[in-house]
């Protein structure tokens, strides 16, 4: 199974990527850029590194910057809901790929995140055959990005319901 790790400031997203037992997890603003080399897994590398930043790189730029350094496939998004083009440019996969894996992140959950139509942990095996893109293969196979309900889930009469603590 690959090793994927998740640098990201959303809590959200660093407990649904744990949730799903296939992701190291770690919150950049809680990380030194002298500890980034244990975080990516030392002598056993993570295959691929997500890395998402709420405030663009000026956020973690030491951190961003030794991610980038040690040579593994990454992919940089932004925090927010919209694309950074500026951050998407820095990542080191196919751009396919990025643009998937911040469609999975945006929509979040855990099923975005444990089945990720092959996104993020397939790109590792895709490099050492010749870099066939994760995006290629996933839309081959069919998938599609679940979206996930912001505060609730739908009914069986389709009327939205509120989740418990969940405000109307």
């Amino acid at each position: 199974m690959p090793r994927l790790l998740l640098l990201s400031t959303s809590d959200t997203d660093l407990l649904a990527a744990h949730r799903t037992g296939r992701w190291r997890v770690g919150n950049p603003a809680r990380v030194d850029a002298s500890e980034v080399p244990a975080v990516l897994g030392g002598a056993d590398p993570a295959d691929l590194v997500v890395v998402r930043l709420l405030g663009g790189r000026q956020a973690w730029p030491e951190g961003l910057d030794a991610v980038l350094a040690s040579g593994l496939p990454t992919v940089v998004v932004s925090g927010e809901n919209a694309a950074d083009a500026a951050l998407q440019a820095l990542s080191t996969v196919p751009a396919g790929v990025v643009t998937q894996a911040l469609a999975y992140l945006v929509e979040g959950g855990v099923d975005n995140l444990r089945e990720p139509g092959g996104v993020p942990g397939r790109h590792g095996a895709a490099r050492r055959r010749g870099l066939r893109t994760a995006a290629r293969h996933a839309a081959a196979r069919g998938a599609r990005v679940a979206a996930v309900p912001r505060a609730g889930r739908r009914g069986a009469a389709g009327r939205r319901r509120l989740l418990p603590g969940a405000r109307a």
